[in-house]
């Protein structure tokens, strides 16, 4: 199957991205991958002022993560195959009052006698939030993250050729 193509991309075009967390700084990285310029907003003024979390586990991330060039999540190999962070031996689900409502994992079902490569692949990741976060933003090149800026407002602007365009009011710490 045929990979869609991209949009052509204006080469005066940037992109301002509202927040440093995980979804900002991997767009950010998505972005700089394909030489599309772009900035983030952060309103925190370091990377240290606020923790992000605790663990993430990531479904069948290994691709993914491969793809925003995050080498460095612990690689372990196991049975000729490659695959990041931990794997998840249990979870379960909680209703509010602590009941179980349900859980699954290789304590619940077991490891299968055999496992393809493809399905070694399909192994989720799980890391801690704040690694995930600093890996990102250490892949980004330099000056790419603006600490301190908070978006107030912003307004759309419709240019004279019709192309949209977005003012943004942002307030430094």
């Amino acid at each position: 199957r045929q990979p869609k193509a991209l949009p052509p991309i204006r080469p005066d075009a940037s992109v301002a991205i509202v927040g440093g967390g995980l979804g900002g700084l991997a767009l950010a990285l998505a972005l700089q991958h394909r030489s599309i310029p772009c900035v983030v907003y952060e309103r925190d003024a370091n990377f240290d002022e606020r923790s992000q979390g605790y663990g993430l586990t990531m479904q069948q991330a290994a691709r993914a993560v491969k793809a925003l060039g995050l080498t460095g999540l612990q690689p372990i190999t196991e049975s000729d195959v490659q695959k990041f962070g931990i794997t998840s031996k249990r979870h379960i689900v909680h209703k509010t009052d602590g009941s179980v409502v349900g859980q699954w994992g290789l304590r619940v079902w077991g490891r299968p006698e055999t496992k393809t490569k493809k399905e070694a692949g399909r192994q989720n990741a799980h890391i801690a939030r704040q690694e995930l976060r600093r890996m990102l933003l250490d892949r980004l090149e330099p000056g790419t993250v603006q600490w301190g800026c908070r978006l107030k407002d912003y307004k759309e602007i419709v240019t004279d050729g019709g192309e949209r365009e977005v003012d943004l009011m942002l307030q430094k710490k």
